[in-house]
């Protein structure tokens, strides 16, 4: 069975005329009629009869006209699929990261809607990436632009070229199991006094290390051992098994989470929004507005799920 004859025979199921059917189609009675009989005789079995009413299906036609109508929608539906995918591919999209550890799913939701509001055929693409994947992604090309940390640029150094902008204060906490035996609502910094500071080891072997130590003593303790881990998982898992606390911020995932508990310090870090300053994209122009000026970076935690 060819498309043309599904055609053909679905149309004369609907109009039970082989004129009607040929007018529709702009073609000759014939010509119908000619591909009516392929069909015939490619299943063997007579798929209409003649009535008062017109063309009317025979048993063997209604098993024909169900497989016409299966296949008519998958065509439909592949054609479909294949539109939307012209139109993605098409779509401006823009590409931003974050720094790994910061799922911010309110701020991101809010972004997307703010941003298609504005431009509503764009897309925007969101990466988690640690640091140094987050820079050299930047340089690269293969992001737009990203949000850090504005003490990142002494951590890791920015390339060459990238433009900066604060878009957020972000409030520093301790990060610490639950089953703390000194939990609230009386918890003060100095009860971490005996606990290990938790340090990502790639952090650990820069200057950046006294940063979270200089935190401490701020305020009014220094940290009696200090335990890198390789990574944020490992970091936040030790936390959670009340091996040690870690120093971060209002945005970590795990602050929701039934294992952990957090402190607020009282001390705050800016959150920057960098790109590269040869990127003139219009939509890039766009994030850089609403990131400055309509998205709220600090929704009440307490309210967070």
């Amino acid at each position: 069975m060819t498309d043309l004859q599904c055609k053909y025979f679905l149309n004369l199921v609907k109009t039970k005329s082989i004129t009607r059917c040929a007018q529709e189609y702009f073609v000759s009675p014939p010509a119908v009629s000619q591909q009516i009989s392929l069909l015939e005789k490619e299943f063997g079995a007579p798929l209409f009869i003649r009535s008062p009413r017109g063309m009317e299906l025979t048993a063997e036609g209604g098993i024909v006209y169900n497989c016409c109508l299966s296949r008519q929608a998958a065509l439909d539906n592949a054609m479909q699929r294949l539109r939307r995918l012209q139109t993605d591919a098409q779509a401006p999209t823009l590409r931003l990261g974050l720094r790994e550890g910061w799922p911010l799913p309110r701020q991101m939701f809010q972004l997307r809607s703010l941003l298609q509001r504005v431009a509503p055929h764009s897309r925007l693409d969101i990466h988690s990436l640690p640091l140094s994947e987050g820079l050299a992604s930047l340089e690269s090309g293969k992001l737009d632009a990203f949000i850090c940390l504005g003490g990142d640029r002494e951590l890791q150094g920015f390339p060459e070229g990238v433009t900066s902008h604060t878009i957020a204060q972000l409030e520093r906490v301790f990060l610490f199991s639950a089953l703390h035996p000194a939990e609230h609502p009386l918890l003060s910094p100095a009860d971490f006094s005996v606990l290990p500071l938790l340090c990502l080891a790639e952090v650990y072997q820069t200057h950046a290390q006294f940063d979270n130590i200089m935190c401490c003593n701020s305020l009014g303790f220094t940290p009696s051992v200090v335990i890198p881990k390789d990574s944020m998982d490992d970091a936040l898992l030790s936390a959670a098994m009340g091996d040690g606390f870690f120093i971060g911020d209002r945005w970590l995932y795990p602050l929701w989470a039934p294992a952990f508990s957090f402190l607020p310090l009282g001390i705050f870090h800016t959150v920057q929004l960098i790109w590269m300053d040869t990127n003139h994209s219009p939509l890039l122009e766009r994030l850089i507005y609403l990131c400055t000026h309509e998205v709220n970076w600090n929704p009440d935690i307490e309210s967070a799920p």
